[in-house]
């Protein structure tokens, strides 16, 4: 789930690997590169920022091992609608930056 100011998403790095900090770097440099200007959101980005470049991404961010199904399946349901409870849609298949398959409902 892709927001104008952060993302969720779920991963699994290899066994001995917990170097979430680097990946979530990584994958905040392509994701501002690749997709940044198609948002059509004010961005709170100050002027200072723009000039060079920079978005406001949150700075911060929280890992969680998942359990089991159950909380799999919760985790799922709250990246899906976290589109809506920040107010960007009405129902979370209307928000295009999201991996919600319709089929999936």
């Amino acid at each position: 789930m892709l927001l104008p100011d952060h993302f969720h998403c779920l991963l699994t790095l290899s066994t001995g690997d917990s170097d979430y900090s680097t990946r979530l770097r990584l994958i905040k440099g392509s994701v501002t590169r690749q997709c940044g200007d198609r948002f059509d959101l004010p961005s709170g980005v100050s002027a200072s920022r723009q000039k060079r470049g920079k978005r406001n991404w949150q700075q911060r961010f929280w890992e969680h091992l998942i359990r089991d199904e159950a909380n799999f399946t919760r985790h799922c349901d709250y990246i899906h609608c976290n589109s809506v409870a920040h107010g960007l849609c009405w129902v979370p298949q209307e928000w295009q930056f999201s991996s919600l398959d319709d089929s999936l409902q």
